[in-house]
């Protein structure tokens, strides 16, 4: 397999964002919410993502929603 460019320009996001993890974690830390929420664009990326990131901390509560503009 090989990302076309839009595919890698997505991956860079997703990337920024497993980066921000630990912020978010360390906000959540400070609260007793242990759940996480996002919502994306139809995108099996973004749903491979968060499988690798549920996995990392199966601790939380993960809701993941995806819907179109229209």
């Amino acid at each position: 397999m090989k990302l076309t460019a839009y595919g890698k320009s997505i991956y860079s996001y997703a990337e920024n964002i497993l980066k921000n993890v630990n912020l978010i974690t360390d906000t959540n830390s400070i609260s007793s919410n242990n759940n996480f929420y996002v919502a994306t664009y139809p995108s099996n990326i973004m749903s491979w993502l968060l499988v690798e990131l549920y996995q990392k901390h199966s601790g939380m509560i993960f809701s993941h929603q995806q819907d179109t503009v229209g």
